[in-house]
């Protein structure tokens, strides 16, 4: 594993609190559960141990994006890692935090797959093609509000949003 993501994966058992912009229930204004937070907590654990720790598990998702386009595998992985979260929670996981854990997913898989040279570069481009079609991928599978996502990634520029709504139409 590359030296860089040894110190992630050694933080990977760390609880990590929600980002501020998930804090909020969309539209409600009310502030996230105790059990959502703890729930979102169990699940970026997780993440961090497949991704990290699970050599296996790390490899398979190298691999996914060596055999596609590296926006498409990006997006493939971070749905793969986001059912294995499915299956743990077996379809209780809660649907307000399906969208911010996607997003910090596909963030860690670029990260995977730059650090492993598989992608030697992940561009703004390429991390824009991956979140809109992993968007696409959520929508198909969940019903995911396309301004949820937004309002989940609101680090991103104004710039790449309309990159993304010209690339796919939605916004």
């Amino acid at each position: 594993m590359p030296e860089g993501l040894m110190s992630r994966a050694q933080n990977a058992q760390q609880p990590t609190s929600m980002p501020a912009a998930t804090q909020q229930k969309s539209g409600e204004g009310e502030a996230v559960s105790p059990e959502d937070q703890q729930a979102y907590d169990d699940a970026m654990q997780m993440v961090g141990q497949l991704i990290y720790k699970n050599e296996q598990i790390s490899d398979k998702l190298v691999a996914m994006v060596k055999q596609e386009d590296p926006a498409t595998g990006i997006a493939d992985a971070s749905a793969f890692v986001l059912s294995k979260i499915e299956e743990t929670f077996q379809g209780e996981y809660p649907e307000d935090l399906i969208v911010q854990t996607a997003d910090e997913i596909s963030d860690l898989i670029m990260e995977l797959v730059e650090a492993s040279g598989t992608v030697p570069e992940v561009t703004e481009d390429i991390a824009v093609k991956a979140k809109g079609l992993l968007t696409q991928q959520l929508i198909e599978a969940y019903g995911v509000d396309p301004q949820q996502f937004e309002a989940a990634t609101q680090d991103v520029s104004e710039e790449d949003l309309a990159e993304y709504s010209k690339m796919f139409g939605a916004v």
